[in-house]
Formats: C-alpha cells, structure tokens, sequence
C-alpha cells in the first residue's frame, strides 16, 4: 500500500515538463504522418518519377552513412539525467566531457573512412550518371555536412534532453524535418 501512495505525484513543473514532452511527442508524430503521405506524391508531381527517384538513392546515402555513427549519446544522456538528479554535476560534466571526446573520436574514424572512400574507390552510380559530376560532388559533400550535424546535433541533444525538457528538441527536428521536405518538394517547381 506503502508503494502505491509513490504513483503518479508529481510536482506542478514535472506536469508542464511531461504535457510539453508529449504534446511536442505527438506533434512529431502526426508530422511524420502526414509527410509520409503527402511527400511521395508532391516530389512525384514536382519532380517527376525519375528525379524523385533520384532524391530517394540520395537520401539512403546519409542513412548508409550513418550505420558508422557509434551513439554513445544515448548512454551518456541516462547517466547525465541519473547524476543531475542527484545534483552529483561535477559527474554531469565529466560524462558530457567524455561523450564530446568519443564523438570526435568518431566523427574522426568516419572521416577516415569517407576519405578512404572517395579517393580510392570508384564511384559509379548509374541513377546519377545524367548529373554533371561537379553537381554529384556538391550533392555528397551536403550529405556528408549533413551527417556530420547530425552527429554534433546529438550532442546537443543531451544538452537538452539530460534535464527531462525532450519537447526542445523534438520540436527543432520537427521544425526542420517539415522544412526541409517542404523545401525540396517545392524546389521541384521552380529548378530542374
């Protein structure tokens, strides 16, 4: 009876910390939704069913290089958010300290990688061959720009997120992930 008197009391800013977290939750998946239907279609239209496809090869090339992205965020957000509750912020600090070490550790490694890559291998992809090759040469090093923020932006991440306020950053990402979709979608209309 002792441990049921415990569930659910929660003090007037945990409850505005858990209504935005949730608010900002369903906000983003909703979004999700509704560019995942509509998307498809209006690069389609805008684009036509080759360009489109274009864009989709382009886009699972930040996905493929992110499989060399080792998340240490993750971890170290649980332990920054254990330690911050304990008010132990000398230890806070010490594992954001770490987490930024192993990130650069990391985004070094897959520098090596993408280096090794590049200037070694071939790239020959058929789906672009129609592209001028200094336009395939921006188009990758946007992608590797853009998995290098994405990266960067995890660290900021449990910046924020380590203190329960999650609805930051789920808002930013929803903000920027509505943008940039809008962005191409409606760059179709007025580029080739």
């Amino acid at each position: 009876n002792k441990i049921m008197n415990n569930f659910f009391i929660f003090s007037k800013n945990q409850i505005n910390r858990i209504k935005k977290n949730l608010l900002a939750k369903l906000t983003s998946e909703s979004s999700q939704i509704i560019i995942q239907v509509f998307y498809p279609p209006l690069m389609i239209f805008f684009w036509g069913l080759e360009q489109f496809g274009i864009w989709l090869f382009l886009i699972s090339l930040t996905s493929m290089f992110s499989m060399l992205n080792f998340n240490f965020t993750d971890a170290s957000l649980q332990e920054m958010s254990i330690y911050n509750n304990q008010k132990k912020y000398n230890k806070v600090n010490e594992i954001f300290q770490n987490t930024l070490g192993l990130i650069i550790i990391n985004l070094l490694i897959l520098s090596l990688i993408i280096f090794i890559y590049f200037f070694f291998f071939e790239i020959n992809f058929f789906i672009i061959e129609n592209l001028n090759l200094n336009e395939v040469k921006i188009i990758f090093l946007l992608i590797i720009l853009s998995l290098y923020l994405d990266i960067f932006n995890s660290l900021l991440n449990i910046g924020i997120c380590y203190q329960g306020r999650q609805y930051i950053s789920v808002n930013i990402l929803t903000t920027v992930e509505i943008f940039s979709k809008s962005s191409i979608v409606l760059a179709g209309y007025f580029f080739e």
